[in-house]
Order: structure tokens, then C-alpha cells, then sequence
């Protein structure tokens, strides 16, 4: 029935009976049971009998249905790679479609055809270039299928998917030095060198970068200004047979698309032993007070040189030694005289160790340095210029301070040089005079005023503005009622803070700013 066999077994009154699915019996074509029975004798002959039996349906088969999955990629966009090789397209039916019913797919112009599996699902392989030059990026998928009386009937749908070919385009480049003398030491050798370089292009941070020495990779990530640095085993650089390190930048965009970059750098191994001698004070000069004291002579090799190994420094016809340290540094003390005595001025170093064939290998090199042992000239501050009298004034009060070179004085006015005739009194006005320098250039600190007499005692206690007069350098106390000195320009005052305290202490913090002048006990 519909293409499927169904057994039974015959019972003693020649009877069978055989279970079949319904659906099979509805979607049969020609709706017809075809039946036979085998039967043997005793003597084994065989013999058959048939017979068919038509019958009628009155089932309304549902529709076929079909459905593509949603992602025909994992990202559903078709990259550089995917165009390249075959893409499965995957889906699924429903419906009166049916296991064994065909499914095409037309993309670009072309169809690619395939059946339906257990389960109803289905999968066809179509050509990555397809999907990449389909014009309107989309799949048109249908089923045909069988419905009801037996006659044919199909479904359809499409789905969408991008595409993304531009495979990224990378650069990369290894610093020119792998070393400061880009040349590999047994210092090197000893330990790991950090390889560094730049990427460019369409590379990314935290892209990787594979470095190839002496045949071992060693690998890191692309840091932030797109630089990198990966530590290389000295060892491995120096038995590397061409002395080139292979480096290898590799960058993924979203869509999947794989770009390579590749760059060398070549070094060199050394054959020799080096030495180098630092600057044997801050400034390389000797000074008096360093002469007289010893200098370390200070230094490190490399090459081939080896801990353990004899540095020699010849100074003024002497020769002093040293051996190489764990951290190929070198120390040797001498006296500031001595260096002082040399002639030229010039330190010979050499250092020695023995090469592959056990032969000693000496590097010498000239340090040359300075002395100067002039003794420090001292220069004298001018005299302090006296302060000047105030014009058509005795002042009753003031004070001459020499602070820093600085000077000031406080003068008390009397009504002499009011020129309103206003009289002198406890309450009245005073001029805080900087004739060197300006106000605004008066150092912090505190400023004993010299008294001649019991004036200053009279002055009462309370608070006063403190301007500074834009027409000269003085600096202006006026009382709280805001009596200003006549005949005077105040329109641009800048303000100051100042302290006037009965117990002789001046303070001055020189703000800048609106400020108060307080007259009153310490």
C-alpha cells in the first residue's frame, strides 16, 4: 500500500489480517491494496495466488508546506571562504509533503534539487558562488508534493542572506633593532629578547601575531596604538641558521573573511666581546667636591663576554680590575685624584674572555670625561636702597624692613598731608609703602615694625580695607567709614591681605584679592 509492504500470517480458518497505517492508504495513487500469499506443499513445491482490492477515499489532505532555516551560514553572510567551497542550505516541510517528495532550490539562475529526509527535513549543497552572485541574495525554495485524490501539489518560500567577499588586507613590520646593537650577546643568549613591531592595515587589536626562530613559534596579541611585543628565547636566536626572524600577523573581520600579513628581520650574532663605560658622574664632569672622594666607574658588557670574565680600566698609567656580574655589570672605585691626575682624561676598558676555541678575545674602548675643580663664584647682593620720604611728610610712625632685598615701611599720615586738613587720629588713614618691589612681589612672612613711640598703640582694634593705588606702588589702609586719601585715583584698586598687629607683627599673604587689613591684639 502506497509502496509499502504490510505481512500477515494465515490462521487455521484460512484467514489474515495485517495493520496499515491510514495515511498510506489516503495517499496511495491508484487508492488499491495489492495482496498475494506464498504457500509450499509437503513436498516443497512453491506456489502464489494474488489479488487486488480497490477502495475509495474521503480525506482532504492539508496543503504541503515548506520552511528554510533562518541562518544559511553561521553568521548568514557569505564570506570570502564560504564563496569558495559549497554552502548546505537546510530547511524543512510540513503539510501533505512527505518523506521521498523533492525539494528545489533556484539560486542565481540555477536549481539545485534534493529529496526529503526522516523527519521531513532536507539539505542541499549549492556552490558558494552561487550565493555570492545571486543578485538578489535570496533563496526561492519549493516542494512538490502529492494532495488530495492524488494530484500533484507544491509549496514554496525564500529567505535572504548577505554576502561579504573583501577578505582584509593586513601589513606588518618588525623593528629594525632587536637589541640596541641589534646583534645577539651571550647576555641575550642567557635570556629572553622582547621582539617588537607595528601593524597596519585592516589589523586589528588583539589580532595575532606568530613570531618563527630557530623553528619554534612563539605568539601574542596586537596591543592598543596596534604595537606589539613578544618575548623570544636568546637561545633560540642565536642558533637560529639564518639569523631572521619570520613574523606573521593574521586578522578575521565579522563576516569571517581571513587576511595574512608576513614580514623578516635579520640580526646579527656576536663574534666578539663588547664594553661599554657609563658617564662616571651625573654630568660626566668632576666637580671640586667629587675630587676629593672615590668615583665608581661604572659599566656593562656584552658580545660574547661572560659573567665571570676580567674588565680592566687603565687610569693615569694604572690599572685597576673587575669581573663581570651576574647582570654583566661591572664596578670598580678610584679615587677623584686620581682621575683628576690623567692627562687626557680618557679611561681605557677592556674586557677578556675566552672564545669557542679557547683562545682569549680582548675589546678595549676609550671613555673620556671631564674636571672641573673651579671653586663657586659668590655673588654679594646690592646694598638695600634706603627708603624714601614721603613728600611734604615727618611720618610720626614708619618702619624700614630689609627682608630679601625687599624693603617697606608703614607710614601713619598726619593731618599735614591730608590736604583736607582732616586732624590725625587713631582712626585715620595709613599707607603701607613697597618702594622695591611692587606690592604683588611681597614674599610671604611675618615683619617686625620698628615703634618709635606709643602711636601705633593708639591705632584701635577692628578691620580695614587694604588697596593698592594704580598711580605708583603704594598701598593704601582705609578705615571702615571708607575714607579715601583726596586728590587720588582708586578706579582700578587691585586688593591685597595684610595684618597690622599691636604687638609689632606684620603679616602679608600677597592675595591677589578683595582683602582686609586688621588692626587689633596678636
Amino acid at each position: 500500500v502506497n509502496g509499502t509492504k504490510y505481512y500477515g500470517t494465515v490462521q487455521a480458518d484460512n484467514t489474515f489480517s495485517a495493520i496499515v497505517p491510514g495515511t498510506d492508504l489516503a495517499d496511495d495513487i491508484d487508492h488499491t491494496v495489492d495482496a498475494w500469499v506464498d504457500s509450499y506443499d509437503t513436498s516443497g513445491n512453491f506456489g502464489r495466488g494474488t489479488a487486488t482490492e480497490a477502495y475509495l477515499t474521503d480525506v482532504i489532505v492539508p496543503p504541503p508546506n515548506i520552511t528554510l532555516d533562518p541562518y544559511i551560514t553561521a553568521d548568514d553572510i557569505i564570506n570570502a571562504a564560504e564563496a569558495a567551497d559549497n554552502v548546505a542550505v537546510t530547511g524543512s516541510v510540513g503539510g501533505a509533503a512527505k518523506i521521498g517528495d523533492t525539494v528545489t532550490l533556484t539560486i542565481n539562475g540555477h536549481n539545485y534539487t534534493g529529496l526529503v529526509q526522516t523527519g521531513k527535513l532536507f539539505s542541499i549543497n549549492v556552490t558558494g558562488s552561487d550565493l555570492a552572485a545571486d543578485g538578489d541574495q535570496m533563496i526561492d525554495a519549493r516542494v512538490d508534493a502529492t494532495g488530495t485524490g492524488g494530484r500533484p501539489v507544491f509549496a514554496t518560500t525564500t529567505e535572504t542572506y548577505s554576502v561579504n567577499t573583501h577578505v582584509p588586507v593586513p601589513t606588518i613590520i618588525l623593528d629594525a633593532n632587536i637589541t640596541a646593537n641589534d646583534s645577539i650577546g651571550t647576555a641575550d643568549a642567557a635570556g629572553n629578547v622582547a621582539v617588537t613591531g607595528r601593524v597596519g592595515g585592516d589589523a586589528q587589536v588583539g589580532d595575532t601575531v606568530t613570531l618563527t626562530v630557530n623553528g619554534h613559534e612563539y605568539t601574542g596579541l596586537v596591543e592598543s596604538g596596534r604595537t606589539f611585543s613578544i618575548d623570544v628565547a636568546g637561545s633560540d636566536l642565536a642558533a637560529d641558521s639564518d639569523h631572521t626572524i619570520d613574523a606573521r600577523i593574521d586578522t578575521t573581520d565579522t563576516a569571517g573573511n581571513h587576511g595574512v600579513a608576513t614580514d623578516t628581520e635579520g640580526y646579527s650574532v656576536a663574534t666578539t666581546p663588547t664594553i661599554m663605560v657609563d658617564d662616571i658622574t651625573s654630568d660626566n664632569i668632576i666637580d671640586l667636591l667629587e675630587v676629593k672622594g672615590d668615583i665608581a666607574v661604572t659599566g656593562r658588557v656584552d658580545g660574547t663576554a661572560k659573567i665571570g670574565d676580567t674588565v680592566t680600566l687603565t687610569i693615569d698609567g694604572q690599572d685597576y680590575f673587575a669581573t663581570v656580574q651576574a647582570d654583566y655589570t661591572f664596578s670598580i672605585m678610584v679615587a677623584g685624584t686620581i682621575l683628576d691626575a690623567d692627562s687626557d682624561h680618557v679611561i681605557q676598558a677592556s674586557v677578556t674572555t675566552l672564545n669557542g676555541d679557547g683562545n682569549p678575545d680582548t675589546t678595549t674602548i676609550d671613555k673620556r670625561y671631564f674636571v672641573d675643580t673651579t671653586p663657586p663664584t659668590t655673588i654679594q647682593p646690592p646694598p638695600p636702597t634706603p627708603p624714601p620720604v614721603m613728600k611734604d611728610q615727618q611720618p610720626i610712625l614708619y618702619n624700614d624692613l630689609v627682608t630679601l632685598n625687599h624693603e617697606y615701611r608703614l607710614v601713619w599720615l598726619n593731618h599735614s598731608i591730608n590736604h583736607d586738613g582732616i586732624p590725625a587720629s587713631p582712626n585715620g588713614e595709613y599707607v603701607l609703602e613697597f618702594p622695591k618691589p611692587r606690592p604683588d612681589q611681597v614674599p610671604d612672612g611675618e615683619y617686625a615694625i620698628d615703634r618709635p613711640g606709643t602711636v601705633f598703640d593708639s591705632v584701635p582694634d577692628g578691620e580695614y580695607d587694604v588697596s593698592r593705588s594704580n598711580l605708583d606702588d603704594s598701598t593704601v589702609l582705609y578705615d571702615n567709614d571708607d575714607r579715601l586719601l583726596p586728590d587720588a585715583d582708586y578706579s582700578t584698586y587691585e586688593a591685597m591681605d595684610h595684618v597690622f598687629m599691636k604687638n609689632d607683627i606684620f603679616k602679608s599673604d600677597v592675595d591677589i584679592a578683595l582683602g582686609k587689613c586688621l588692626v587689633g591684639e596678636a
